[in-house]
């Protein structure tokens, strides 16, 4: 990745009629990767096919001189290599690396390539069979908050690394695994047996059906009633027979974590700093 050109490839940028195309280089969280090109054939690059897009177009690329953020648009198709409805709707494009440049593709060994653009893919939309994926150049980082807050309330995720909880243990106290008995929605639906508070907040990932692989926040699923009430809609139909499995839930007290998981040396809150309510007791408020 460099943003030098090399002198063949600069003169040639010079010249009354050139050979440019521009590539699109992906990389996933999962680490998967892609490559697409607006050439009107394959071409490869340092190893990497990229993908000939009939259907692939970008918007202006808008470089900041400074820290501004960096913007453009990408729109691919869904049926082409690797874009699927699913992989977007589940998120796996968030975040996502994006590696834009430019090669002349009748000198691709002789004179290499030039950056355009490297980031990230921010929001990411669905256009009918297109989904536009919006490039954020490095400089975004910068607007990020780091560091935590002092809150009462855990800052973990249930089950992460800094949570500790293994969710998957055995005997499995923290999950269970059911099928869908009917379908009210795709948010609503009954199992085969009754929940319990501990689920509420908590997950359900799906392990069969339209939805395989998904996950969505748990609503509700009270103790006398076999309804499970999901956040969201999911972005498949719930047929019924569909495997799911399904996680406890927190409520991030350190009275939850103490009780419920005997979890309290790794409580990721600040409990015991005194909050407004103190502050007005003691100044006679």
């Amino acid at each position: 990745m460099s943003r030098t050109l090399s002198a063949s490839l600069l003169q040639h940028f010079g010249e009354e009629v050139t050979s440019i195309a521009i590539c699109y280089h992906i990389t996933r969280k999962d680490a998967v990767e892609f490559g697409y090109t607006d050439h009107d054939l394959d071409l490869t690059v340092g190893g990497t096919l990229y993908q000939s897009l009939a259907g692939n177009d970008s918007s202006q690329l808008k470089a900041n001189v400074g820290l501004g953020v960096d913007t453009a648009e990408v729109m691919l198709l869904f049926d082409d290599a690797g874009i699927t409805e699913a992989d977007i709707l589940a998120g796996r494009f968030e975040n996502a690396v994006l590696w834009v440049f430019a090669v002349n593709y009748e000198a691709i060994a002789s004179q290499g390539a030039v950056t355009l653009a490297y980031g990230y893919i921010g929001e990411l939309r669905l256009n009918g069979e297109v989904a536009v994926h919006e490039f954020r150049s490095l400089t975004q980082m910068l607007q990020k908050n780091i560091g935590r807050r002092y809150t009462p309330v855990c800052d973990a995720q249930l089950g992460d690394s800094r949570c500790g909880i293994d969710m998957d243990a055995s005997p499995a106290a923290y999950k269970v695994s059911d099928t869908v008995a009917s379908v009210t929605s795709r948010a609503v639906f009954d199992t085969n047996s009754t929940g319990a508070t501990d689920y509420i907040n908590g997950r359900i990932v799906w392990t069969g059906g339209a939805n395989l692989g998904l996950d969505m926040e748990v609503k509700s699923w009270d103790p006398a009633s076999t309804t499970i009430n999901l956040i969201l809609p999911m972005p498949f139909e719930i047929s019924a027979a569909d495997a799911f499995t399904c996680y406890h839930g927190c409520n991030k007290t350190f009275e939850d974590c103490t009780s419920r998981f005997s979890n309290g040396d790794r409580f990721r809150g600040f409990p015991h700093i005194p909050g407004l309510d103190k502050l007005h007791e003691h100044s006679g408020w």
